[in-house]
């Protein structure tokens, strides 16, 4: 069973990992400063009225049920916090 061990990354394959993921960093940074550039000049609306040309469909778009799942818990737990703090006074 020792020989099942994870050993880590060789230098080569921590470098190669690390240039990985900075090209992936690169990418999401063009996709943010075109879909801004876009919202700039007009073409796409924060919020739109059922489109599907908005900056919050693509946002939600990109989630999945354990993102969703994290962001209600966070909500659920700052409004149990505002309703205790308006019971109290």
């Amino acid at each position: 069973m020792a020989d099942l061990e994870w050993k880590g990354y060789s230098f080569d394959e921590l470098k190669y990992q690390r240039a990985l993921v900075t090209i992936k960093c690169e990418i999401e940074k063009e996709k943010l400063i075109s879909t801004f550039s876009t919202i700039k000049q007009g073409k796409m609306s924060i919020i739109s009225a059922g489109g599907q040309n908005s900056l919050l469909n693509k946002v939600f778009g990109a989630l999945d049920v354990a993102d969703y799942s994290i962001l209600a818990f966070k909500f659920g737990r700052k409004l149990y916090s505002i309703f205790r703090k308006i019971r109290k006074k």
